[in-house]
């Protein structure tokens, strides 16, 4: 039996990085020029598209927002984009953004002085994750149903069973049963097989791999940049982004070189 393995670059399950086209990735900046601090702060929070849709996500307005204005003789034509995600998402998302901006300046502010890194960068690749966490929450919580084993096993054979039963009645329909179409047993076979098929349990964590996988991009943005995986920023920086998903005890820089260490396990 083949089983599923994880991305080497994130250690993500395989069946989450379908919901974000492998792995969020934050949007494409051109090279920055020399700008200051507060420049490059300013326009990161006037031009997050975390969404990649071509339109800031402060910009929407009533469930849309203007993205292009033509005058034609004395007439002006508006084109507008309509809101993908409810308001509620948008501003729990811009929240985020202004709380982590706000709470992470001293840390952005000395990585820019220190060692020239655009807080954009920073910025962009948190918000990144923070968007794939709100955008898939009720996708990942319930990934944690995949941790108990004896669960997927059971309910893997109830399911196997019920596939059964599917076939056993179906030369009845649609004499006997009142719907649109008949269930295909094949669909159950293949659910089945595939909660049988999952591996190790603490890879489903709810968020813990994702936070793993942020804190790693992380690390490996400051290494590219600086040479240097600078873990006490890592560690910084991921404890006020994500305190409801990463809020070790303990030494800071070390619990953050914990977080670091590569996914050990071969099956996911």
């Amino acid at each position: 039996m083949t089983k599923q393995r994880t991305n080497p670059q994130t250690s993500v399950p395989p069946f989450r990085h379908r919901l974000a086209r492998w792995r969020p990735i934050p949007i494409p900046r051109p090279k920055r020029h020399t700008q200051s601090y507060e420049d490059e702060l300013q326009i990161w929070f006037d031009s997050w598209d975390p969404l990649f849709e071509g339109v800031a996500l402060k910009g929407y307005k009533d469930g849309k927002a203007l993205v292009q204005e033509t005058k034609i003789g004395g007439s002006t034509i508006q084109e507008f984009r309509r809101q993908t995600i409810s308001e509620e998402m948008r501003l729990e998302l811009l929240d985020w953004a202004t709380r982590t901006a706000v709470d992470c300046d001293w840390i952005l502010r000395r990585l820019f002085d220190r060692y020239g890194i655009s807080p954009m960068a920073v910025l962009d690749l948190l918000g990144s994750w923070k968007t794939y966490l709100v955008r898939y929450k009720a996708v990942i919580e319930a990934s944690a149903y995949v941790r108990s084993e004896k669960r997927r096993k059971q309910h893997s054979k109830t399911l196997i069973k019920a596939a059964e039963i599917l076939k056993l009645w179906k030369q009845l329909f649609p004499y006997a049963f009142s719907m649109p179409r008949y269930p295909e047993s094949a669909d159950l076979e293949t659910i089945a097989k595939t909660l049988r098929e999952f591996g190790a349990a603490e890879a489903y964590s709810p968020g813990k791999v994702e936070i793993k996988a942020c804190a790693r991009e992380l690390s490996r943005l400051f290494r590219g940049l600086t040479r240097r995986p600078l873990p006490e920023y890592v560690g910084e920086i991921m404890l006020i982004a994500f305190p409801d998903k990463w809020n070790p005890s303990g030494d800071l820089k070390e619990a953050a070189k914990s977080l670091l260490k590569e996914h050990k396990s071969s099956n996911t």
